[in-house]
Formats: C-alpha cells, sequence, structure tokens
C-alpha cells in the first residue's frame, strides 16, 4: 500500500478529497450523545459554534447536534475517517435509544446506567498519525464481568 502523495508522484493520477455528511435521526439530549460518545472514544474535542453544539471525534469526524430530531455528521473521506464515522453513526444509532437500549444488556435501567458509567472505556483509541498523515486506530475491548 502506498501513500496517497506516491500516486501523483508515480503515476498521471491525481488525486482529491471528497467531504462527506451523513444526516442521522436522534432524539435524545446533547447529554446522551456526548456521554456515548466519550464512552467509546478518548480523543473528543468540544468545538465552538454560535448555532449548534459540536464534538470532533478524533480530530476526523465532526458530530454537530442539531435539535430536535438529528446529527450531522461530516469528514474529509479517507480510510480512517470514514472508519471512525461508520463507527460514530453505529455509537448514535445506539444512543438515539437511549439507556433504554442497553437493557437487554443488564438486568435494570438503574443497573444499566450503574454499569455502563463504570466500564473500563474508552473502547476506541485514535493514536498519532503515521509519516503518511494517515491516522492509525486500534480497538481494546472491555474485559466481560
Amino acid at each position: 500500500m502506498c501513500c496517497h502523495r506516491d500516486v501523483e508522484t508515480t503515476t498521471e493520477l491525481v488525486t482529491h478529497q471528497v467531504k462527506q455528511t451523513q444526516h442521522i435521526p436522534f432524539r435524545q439530549s446533547f447529554d446522551i450523545l456526548q456521554l456515548f460518545l466519550q464512552a467509546m472514544y478518548e480523543d473528543i474535542v468540544t468545538h465552538p459554534d454560535p448555532k449548534f453544539q459540536v464534538l470532533v471525534v478524533c480530530k476526523a469526524v465532526t458530530v454537530s447536534y442539531r435539535p430536535p430530531d438529528r446529527v450531522l455528521l461530516s469528514w474529509m473521506s479517507s480510510p480512517s475517517s470514514d472508519m471512525v464515522a461508520d463507527s460514530v453513526a453505529a455509537v448514535l444509532l445506539q444512543a438515539n435509544l437511549g439507556v433504554s437500549g442497553m437493557k437487554g444488556m443488564w438486568h435494570s435501567h438503574s443497573d444499566a446506567v450503574a454499569s455502563w458509567l463504570t466500564l473500563p472505556w474508552p473502547v476506541f483509541s485514535c493514536l498519532m498519525p503515521c509519516s503518511c498523515d494517515e491516522e492509525v486506530f486500534t480497538w481494546s475491548f472491555a474485559p466481560a464481568r
């Protein structure tokens, strides 16, 4: 596998970046959104925006909370950013179910909230970029209780 810059120097092909945007149905509060994302990712930064509450996940995916019914994801397409965006979308779809979406994982809602908040998270870690400016990611899974 070669770096995207090598394509232009070794072939007559030209590379371009594509900005992707995805709307996710979401009817929960911003606090729920933030709770689920912080439980899953280490690198979450609040981004100032005059209209909406915005988080940036792994320096790759912008998550814009658009109440009352959606969240807007946007990112510059790359293999690593696409992977982060896919996982953020999955987390948000689960978070849209709220704490009740975790019912099957634990015995009761109060146990679910307590267990969720005490898990050894984050599960998804963002590592430093490699020499090709592509981010490298790793997963670490919480041990079974």
